[in-house]
């Protein structure tokens, strides 16, 4: 009798032992599925209905219905839309952006879902050949959080082979380039940033002039001619992006005035919005006039006030990474 009630208590015991291990799994365990395929997919169709329904502006509501997507129907397409479309919420709907927790999340995506091409089928207009659509983002919230050892190993991962790899990748290579200079990597840097100014055929292009400047940062000697085919200076790179960080750097560029396009800030503007509609706003240059410009890179600001001038309104906004102001203007 007591080896017939032992037995039944290790019985007892185990099964309490699976049930708290298989429970605790988490969302990427093996068994932490518990609803079939077809009770995900309405599991799924059910919440993104609730998300829809939703005010937009409504974040704290939102959040948690797409993680009980994630969490609860990881069979369907749905869940990996839901990865990206929670992704993009906590880089865009938060000041500050929850850039850190867009990481965890997309890091999460690639260990569930290493070879789904679901992403990249759907959103196929924003994608670049050889570069998956949630690594080119990752690498993207890396170099913003400053975190390079990260962005070092991924980029060896799209990028192995800098000479072989695709055209489309070539933009890039200075995102390489800085990574593994952050990471003491400086052969690896240089032979992207050679690379780079190989394939690119020293037109001038402001990129160029970039990778140049890293170069002899780097004691590497390259050339110094900045001229394009009508001999002044770069054409219009569309917005300053691309020069965050170089904070105090005067840039010229060959711009024609534009009111079309975006645009945040009056005097000092954020480095996303539209040169061409800037140069306008700001007096620089006149609708349809082109002129070479000449413009400052600042620090972000906690701010900027927008403001209707010369025929252009520029909006407001909070927060921003990185800036810019015009200095001067030459209308040759």
């Amino acid at each position: 009798m007591k080896r017939k009630v032992l037995f039944v208590f290790i019985c007892i015991a185990l099964s309490l032992f699976f049930v708290e291990v298989f429970g605790a799994w988490g969302v990427g365990g093996a068994f932490a599925e518990e609803l079939t395929l077809i009770e995900q997919q309405k599991l799924a169709r059910t919440l993104f209905n609730k998300i829809a329904a939703k005010d937009e502006q409504d974040v704290q509501g939102i959040e948690p219905l797409f993680l009980e997507v994630i969490e609860k129907a990881p069979r369907v397409k749905r869940a990996e839309e839901a990865y990206w479309m929670l992704s993009n919420m906590y880089m865009q709907a938060y000041d500050p952006p929850r850039n850190k927790d867009a990481v965890a999340l997309l890091e999460q995506y690639l260990t569930r879902y290493p070879r789904s091409r679901v992403l990249d089928d759907k959103f196929s207009m924003f994608t670049t050949p050889g570069l998956p659509l949630v690594k080119g983002r990752l690498l993207s919230l890396y170099e913003q959080e400053e975190m390079w050892e990260k962005a070092a190993a991924l980029y060896d991962e799209v990028i192995p082979e800098p000479k072989t790899a695709g055209e489309a990748l070539l933009s890039h290579f200075i995102g390489y380039g800085r990574a593994m200079e952050q990471t003491g990597h400086k052969e690896k840097a240089i032979a992207a940033y050679t690379v780079f100014l190989e394939r690119s055929g020293n037109t001038g292009d402001f990129l160029e002039e970039i990778v140049k400047d890293r170069l002899k940062e780097l004691g590497v000697e390259v050339s110094s001619d900045t001229s394009v085919a009508d001999g002044t200076v770069p054409e219009d790179p569309g917005n300053l992006e691309s020069f965050r960080g170089r904070n105090g750097e005067v840039f010229r560029f060959r711009v024609r005035g534009s009111a079309l396009g975006s645009l945040w800030g009056d005097g000092v503007y954020t480095d996303d919005s539209s040169l061409a509609t800037a140069a306008v706003h700001a007096g620089v240059l006149r609708r349809e006039e082109e002129g070479v410009v000449a413009v400052r890179i600042l620090p972000g600001r906690k701010e900027y006030a927008g403001a209707e001038r010369n025929g252009v309104a520029s909006e407001s906004y909070g927060e921003w990474h990185g800036s810019f102001e015009f200095v001067e203007a030459s209308k040759d």
